[in-house]
């Protein structure tokens, strides 16, 4: 039987060994080998050369963002010597090659040390892609790397796939932008000539349809098929959809397009990484997970589809879908979506904390979760109030200047026109559809108040609503 001084000490035996086991793994971290970074043409290294055969097929492939398209200062030691010390062990080689074409920010990479398995992929939870980290991986400063044995052989296909979305990103985005220009234009000059209402209807159709299509454009594997598969997609998506015989084909396709977004989200297609609007492997803002550009179309594409007696779950799965770190890690678009679908208003007030208290919720969710499967979220909501302000002040600086390109003020204008054609014949529209433009601009300010692309996020999400009503007035004159 024990004593009662063994008793009250046991507690401290406890916290001792928990003491001693933390340290010893502040040893272990410590006796990683240092990273030692060289430069080398790894996609132009000649058969039979030296280099090649001393990398061989050792260590992991992939390809790494440097985010400000800088690397640390390579070793002056031969390549030779410094594969050699990566196999004893002494140092992690990170042979850095050539940029991607039209890529400058994202590089080959082969990674070797003695605990990293040859012949295979390297990934990390910073980018949820195999084949991809990020410099601050690799630096310590990031996420751990991980490998996969065996999936090297994918590691060219993606880098293919990177150039091939960046190429084809500009002339897609352009024909898109026409499509639903034109669209506009029409729109608005058949609400003054009744003559021009089918053109216009159709317009509005086929603008719509090339929003869904951009989805499926781009897995196609080359910029050239990227373009076609857009075109193509763009007709028949609009042929099938006319043949409906609902009162809208807009509505048919808009809600297509939520159901395909949910998909993509929760299965992991990679059709809104790889298409030409969201850009996340040349920016390097977000690599998985629903970007602000998807975010403000699905919100919009779903306020102006989906049936009354389920818009309000509807709301709740797309409000959580964003904000869940496994799925959409889009905490800014969680709060968008909570105030678009349940705005505020004198029945109920409480509705106005509502976007904080969603954010909180899936903030303290994330930072639940294995270190390893945290998202972006989680791992700022660790870092504590200075942090979130540091994160607040980059986003509001952010938004203030995609504001003012180009791009965004012109869509600005376009929107800006719509807006105030749409005001005038606000009246004509009935009381349900009245009621969902209200809460598409409620959605839009909290777009533009909580992300850091909050305007093209709220632009995005009102272009729906506008091709809507004006399908709507045009199909009862």
């Amino acid at each position: 039987m024990r004593g009662r001084g063994e008793a009250r000490n046991e507690p401290g035996r406890w916290l001792f060994l928990l003491l001693l086991l933390l340290l010893l793994l502040t040893l272990r971290v410590q006796a990683q080998p240092p990273l030692v970074t060289t430069s080398f043409p790894l996609g132009k290294i000649p058969v039979g050369s030296s280099e090649r055969e001393a990398l061989g097929i050792l260590g992991a492939f992939g390809y790494v963002h440097t985010a400000t398209g800088k690397l640390p200062d390579p070793s002056t030691e031969p390549l030779e010597t410094l594969v050699v010390r990566a196999g004893r062990g002494e140092i992690r080689l990170a042979v850095i090659g050539e940029p991607l074409k039209g890529l400058p920010k994202i590089r080959r990479l082969r990674l070797l040390g003695k605990e990293i398995p040859a012949s295979s992929a390297i990934t990390s939870p910073s980018t949820r892609t195999l084949g991809l980290v990020t410099i601050a991986d690799l630096t310590g400063k990031g996420r751990s790397p991980e490998f996969v044995r065996g999936g090297w052989r994918q590691i060219r296909a993606l880098g293919d796939w990177f150039e091939a979305t960046e190429e084809a990103k500009v002339p897609v985005l352009v024909l898109w932008g026409s499509l639903a220009g034109l669209g506009l234009a029409l729109g608005i000059m058949a609400l003054r000539k009744p003559k021009l209402t089918q053109a216009a209807r159709s317009a509005l159709l086929v603008a719509t349809a090339g929003t869904l299509a951009l989805l499926p454009a781009g897995l196609a594997p080359s910029a050239a098929a990227q373009l076609a598969m857009f075109f193509f997609a763009t007709l028949v998506i609009a042929a099938f959809a006319r043949m409906s015989k609902r009162l809208s084909a807009v509505t048919d396709i808009l809600q297509l397009f939520v159901v395909l977004i949910v998909l993509d989200m929760s299965f992991g297609w990679g059709m809104i990484a790889h298409s030409a609007l969201s850009g996340y492997y040349d920016s390097g803002i977000r690599f998985y997970g629903i970007g602000n550009e998807y975010m403000g179309l699905l919100i919009g594409a779903a306020l102006m589809s989906v049936p009354k007696k389920w818009l309000g779950w509807v709301g709740l799965g797309i409000t959580l879908l964003l904000g869940l770190p496994m799925l959409g890690a889009n905490a800014g678009g969680a709060m968008a979506a909570s105030v678009a679908f349940f705005p505020p208003s004198k029945k109920f007030w409480w509705r106005v904390v509502l976007p904080f208290v969603v954010v909180f919720a899936l903030a303290g969710l994330d930072r639940l979760m294995p270190g390893a499967a945290q998202s972006h979220i989680g791992q700022a909501a660790g870092k504590g109030a200075s942090a979130w302000g540091e994160i607040i002040l980059r986003k509001l600086a952010m938004n203030a200047r995609l504001t003012v390109a180009g791009p965004t003020l012109i869509a600005i204008v376009a929107v800006g026109i719509g807006g105030w054609q749409l005001k005038k014949l606000f009246g004509k529209l009935d009381a349900e559809l009245q009621g969902r433009v209200i809460q598409a601009l409620w959605g839009a300010g909290a777009a533009i108040a909580f992300n850091d692309s909050g305007t093209i996020a709220a632009l995005l999400l009102l272009a729906p609503v506008i091709v809507l009503c004006l399908e709507r007035l045009l199909a009862t004159d």
